[in-house]
């Protein structure tokens, strides 16, 4: 989700996460919080936010104030707030304006975040080995199909969509459809 949250000093905006706070006062930021991932990350495009861990089981709070061009990241089993400076924050929130970039990113990434964005699910077939790095660009306002056919080329796979279902194969002649 992305927030552009409009500034009031005694009354703060908090976006609570599981066991994870993200405190604002009148910022543009983007949570990444999907139950099946390790992590919860908050990237701050403009403004402040804090980002807070909840006191559980004796544990002390972490908390990280984050500066715009940051990226806090949430660690669901060490329970640690890590931060670092997101190197092209412009390709971390692409997704608001209908754009997907990455850069050396696996192919199995990609299909997760295809996953997200379209609602859909990808099952990779035994013999199709997902692990090759990718970089480029996919205009996400077309449709799931061409989205899909363009990645095959890159990809070398070939697939078929049969009910919010694509299967991804190896790649067995010049097209991507099966």
């Amino acid at each position: 989700a992305c927030f552009k949250v409009a500034k009031l000093e005694n009354q703060p905006f908090v976006v609570r996460i599981g066991q994870l706070d993200v405190k604002v006062l009148g910022t543009y930021f983007d949570v990444i919080a999907y139950p099946a991932d390790n992590t919860i990350e908050t990237i701050l495009l403009e403004g402040k936010v804090v980002v807070e861990r909840e006191k559980t089981m004796g544990f002390s709070k972490d908390k990280v104030t984050m500066v715009p061009g940051q990226k806090a990241s949430f660690n669901k089993e060490t329970k640690h707030i890590g931060i670092i400076t997101e190197p092209n924050i412009t390709s971390a929130v692409a997704w608001i304006e209908g754009w997907f970039e990455f850069s050396d990113e696996s192919l199995k990434s990609v299909f997760t975040k295809l996953e997200r964005y379209y609602n859909i699910r990808i099952e990779l077939s035994q013999d199709f080995y997902p692990g090759e790095l990718i970089t480029g660009k996919l205009d996400l306002k077309e449709s799931l199909e061409e989205v899909l056919t363009a990645l095959a080329d890159v990809g070398k796979f070939a697939f078929r969509e049969d009910n919010y279902t694509v299967y991804i194969d190896k790649k067995t002649d010049n097209s991507g459809r099966q």
